[in-house]
């Protein structure tokens, strides 16, 4: 259980962040260098990530070059008891970390994140870890298979009841999660990007919503691979919401000109932002 909550960590913070193929802040309009900060907070969370990078212009002098990692930052996490945690350089991952061990994420909390530049820049941003979905009100179903069409990508439907009286936000994606037995291997691939969805004009306080992309649950081939799909349902604060639903948006736009991306921080560019999830498993073999 400890591996996958460590892998559902890692996937998510790849669907939240880097796993576009393009790094949101080249997304947002600047004519000066900024701190860029993205850090996504979460009680499912075994090691607690923050990305701190220093931006480049779009246009003007010290435009075209990448935007840089900034490795010698002062970062530190703070509750709401003002217990605090400074969190470490780690060159592998390009990021700075630490265990949650030090104090729980908890919902209904509020965190507070300040990043301090060698150059003297501050950042800071605050965020609210929200409640979590009940599990019991969780469900997945799958169309049918097609045995005119074995090879077809067969939607998975994702069902939940929204929480009343509030306005609420979420997040969905899939994951394929594979072993081959014989070699000792272990495969974990996205099969759908992650969708971020609201409240708006629910019907019956039920929210349905399809998994769709890259989902093959053909027949078994081989009797050494076992494995199943895993799909998370995650509510998100009003921060992870914008952040995505804008970027999400900016990447379905022709235009190149560069536009202006949601950010909470003060002093800087990025977001600081909680989730809380439920994860699901489902057959992907029909024997």
């Amino acid at each position: 259980m400890k591996k996958c909550i460590y892998l559902f960590v890692l996937l998510l913070t790849m669907c939240s962040c880097e796993n576009f193929g393009v790094f949101e802040e080249d997304s947002i309009v600047k004519s000066t260098t900024q701190p860029y900060v993205l850090c996504f907070l979460s009680p499912q969370d075994t090691v607690i990530q923050v990305t701190v990078k220093m931006t480049t212009p779009t246009v003007g002098e010290g435009s075209g070059t990448s935007n840089q990692y900034i490795s010698n930052a002062r970062v530190i996490l703070r509750n709401e008891q003002n217990q605090e945690v400074i969190l470490q350089w780690n060159e592998q991952l390009k990021k700075y970390i630490s265990s949650k061990n030090f104090f729980k994420i908890e919902a209904h909390k509020q965190y507070r994140l300040l990043v301090t530049t060698p150059k003297g820049d501050s950042v800071s941003a605050s965020c609210i870890i929200p409640s979590t979905i009940d599990s019991n009100t969780v469900s997945v179903t799958r169309a049918t298979f097609n045995l005119e069409n074995p090879m077809a990508s067969l939607p998975y439907y994702l069902r939940w009841k929204d929480i009343g009286n509030e306005k609420n936000y979420y997040a969905a994606f899939g994951l394929n999660y594979e072993t081959d037995t014989l070699e000792h291997k272990t495969y974990l691939t996205g099969v759908d990007a992650q969708r971020t969805i609201s409240d708006d004009n629910i019907q019956n306080g039920i929210i349905e919503y399809p998994i769709v992309g890259g989902i093959y649950p053909y027949k078994r081939l081989e009797k050494s691979h076992t494995g199943n799909f895993m799909f998370y349902i995650c509510q998100t604060d009003e921060h992870y919401y914008r952040y995505h639903k804008e970027f999400s948006q900016i990447n379905d736009l022709s235009s190149s000109e560069p536009m202006k991306l949601y950010s909470n921080m003060i002093g800087g560019y990025g977001v600081f932002a909680g989730y809380n999830g439920v994860m699901l498993r489902a057959d992907k073999w029909y024997e």
